[in-house]
């Protein structure tokens, strides 16, 4: 609430001080009229006759400190070191210094109240800077009302918000995939059906909290979790953490991936063909390729396959649905998930978490 009293107190202060400078400029002004007239002129001389000796202890003073460095102090340590070459002389001459620097101190004093005032009165008009010392800024009403704002512009302007707002915002003008343009707006618009949509959702919610599968269906038991934290597939070591035992040698299989030769991806916008019969024929090719590699493991055929599809899986999910190319959804993932079973969903999203985190740091 304080922070609403912000711009009310700055014009305030500022009024307060333009007239504290107006009268400070004047005062001075008139005291160098003053200096003109000859009264003036000559109680000035006379004060100036009799504070000679000020002068000279001013000046002996400076001189003394500037001797005594020179003499007290151990040349063979750098200058940041405190270092006196005898102790007892400095002893000797500090006792003695007390005399002369006790008058000084008086007039440092008075100068010291002197600076202080002009400073307040020159940085009254600055609220962002208090003119109460450490300790006592929270009398300061003026400066409280500007930490608040500042606080209030810090919860609306947050720097990690803006960044992933902005980040949102060059998604969507990079990919503009479902999305229509009117006018000066973009509104998010979706090009497939409202059920596919549904149940697309459905799918992560499950594979994502695969223990609320038995909830849904009494007959489909919820998949228990991991023994161990990691698990050993030929010379790879894959970690499983909360995944189901069934999960241990997934896409993290870097080894193979990266020894076996490329593989053309599948071809979602090719317009030539249907999307189902170009899916048809894909599979014929990428099951004749695990044959020519003599790779019969289930585990491993499912990992390649979600290798080499890429995030072209729900584009796949989409087109099938919304063309009538298969009759329902289910049969849909049947005909994509047809090397691993439905439990193991979970895998394939983590397969998109890691490919998109790849993505964006590529593309940083």
């Amino acid at each position: 609430g304080k922070g609403l009293r912000y711009h009310s107190y700055q014009i305030g202060y500022f009024l307060w001080g333009y007239i504290l400078v107006l009268l400070l400029l004047s005062f001075t002004f008139f005291v160098i009229y003053l200096l003109s007239l000859d009264p003036v002129q000559d109680l000035v001389v006379n004060y100036m006759k009799r504070g000679g000796v000020y002068l000279i202890v001013a000046i002996f003073s400076w001189l003394s400190l500037r001797i005594i460095t020179v003499i007290f102090r151990d040349n063979s340590y750098s200058k940041d070191v405190i270092s006196i070459n005898n102790r007892n002389a400095y002893m000797v001459i500090s006792y003695f210094w007390f005399f002369i620097g006790l008058p000084m101190g008086f007039f440092s004093a008075v100068l010291r109240i002197l600076k202080a005032m002009a400073v307040g009165a020159l940085m009254l008009p600055r609220i962002d800077h208090s003119v109460m010392p450490d300790g006592f800024q929270r009398l300061d009403r003026g400066f409280n009302a500007y930490i608040c704002y500042l606080h209030v512009e810090t919860a609306y302007r947050n720097p990690v918000l803006r960044v992933f707002c902005q980040m949102l915002v060059d998604e969507t003008q990079n990919n503009p995939r479902n999305v229509q343009t009117l006018g000066m707006n973009r509104v998010r618009k979706w090009t497939f059906s409202a059920q596919s949509r549904a149940r697309w959702f459905l799918a992560l919610t499950l594979a994502r909290n695969p223990q609320l599968a038995s909830d849904r269906k009494p007959d489909v038991q919820a998949p228990q979790p991991a023994q161990a934290g990691h698990a050993r597939y030929g010379d790879v070591v894959v970690e499983i953490d909360q995944f189901c035992a069934d999960n241990t040698a997934f896409i993290q299989d870097n080894a193979l991936a990266s020894a076996l030769p490329p593989f053309p991806p599948f071809n979602v916008d090719d317009d030539a063909t249907t999307t189902g019969q170009r899916w048809d024929k894909w599979t014929k090719r990428f099951n004749n390729f695990l044959l020519a590699m003599n790779i019969t493991d289930a585990t491993r055929k499912r990992a390649l396959l979600l290798h080499y599809i890429g995030p072209s899986a729900f584009d796949i999910f989409e087109t099938l649905t919304d063309t009538g190319e298969a009759k329902d959804y289910d049969k849909a993932i049947d005909r994509l998930t047809e090397h691993f079973t439905p439990q193991r969903n979970i895998d394939y999203e983590t397969y998109l978490f890691r490919q998109a985190r790849q993505h964006y740091r590529l593309k940083r």
